[in-house]
């Protein structure tokens, strides 16, 4: 799909919402993101 980056900003840009897959093979990302939704999950 091309460079995830530069459709962010082309989407960001427009000031529209948008989702992004995070695959495991993005350890520390992904590994940030689960963290983040268990910390409010657990709220």
């Amino acid at each position: 799909m091309g460079c995830q980056k530069e459709i962010v900003k082309k989407i960001r840009g427009k000031q529209a919402d948008y989702v992004l897959a995070v695959k495991e093979n993005q350890s520390a990302l992904h590994g940030e993101i689960k963290e983040y939704f268990e910390y409010f999950d657990e709220r």
